[in-house]
């Protein structure tokens, strides 16, 4: 999801004769990217809801995928209230593109940092982990004002009490074997 700027050269490598762009970051470092994973002249966008994929910007081609809610990807180009994307499906495994309605799309910094905190929290290996980590995004008062900030809070809560009815099972497990 980051924004990087295209400094104009390319490579192929000799051996995979996979393509590679030299970039720069927003800080200036520069180095050499997969061609696949950057898109020239595209824009960043997070899905603020699961969202269907088109082959087409018609209703009628429906391509039986979905992007997921918080899956960063590149807007390509629009076409009245649909986008052409590129990225990476949470439940697929390649980069793919698609068309999908441009409504369902954030392009505002707050919504794509958050989203890719968030979805990284909740990749998190254990539920502490994961609650931790959750608690570090939502009481970040830079992303406050995003739209998965209340989702991301529900999640917690519902992590939260998932947590707690398992020390209750523990606990009571404990005490019948106990006999107490």
């Amino acid at each position: 999801g980051e924004v990087v700027t295209f400094l104009g050269e390319e490579k192929a490598d000799s051996v995979s004769k996979k393509m590679y762009y030299k970039v720069q970051l927003t800080g200036g470092k520069e180095g050499w990217s997969r061609a696949d994973f950057i898109e020239i002249g595209g824009k960043v966008g997070v899905f603020t809801q699961d969202t269907e994929v088109y082959k087409r910007p018609d209703l009628l081609t429906k391509a039986n995928k979905k992007y997921s809610q918080m899956d960063i990807i590149a807007v390509i180009s629009t076409q009245g209230d649909w986008s052409e994307v590129k990225g990476k499906r949470g439940e697929g495994k390649y980069i793919e593109s698609g068309w999908v309605k441009g409504s369902n799309i954030s392009d505002k910094a707050i919504d794509i940092a958050t989203a890719k905190f968030g979805v990284e929290a909740l990749s998190k290996e254990g539920p502490e982990q994961q609650i931790e980590a959750m608690k570090d995004v939502i009481s970040n008062t830079d992303l406050a004002n995003s739209v998965f900030i209340p989702i991301l809070q529900e999640k917690l809560n519902e992590s939260i009490a998932d947590d707690e009815a398992i020390v209750e099972e523990i606990v009571d497990s404990m005490n019948d074997s106990t006999g107490l």
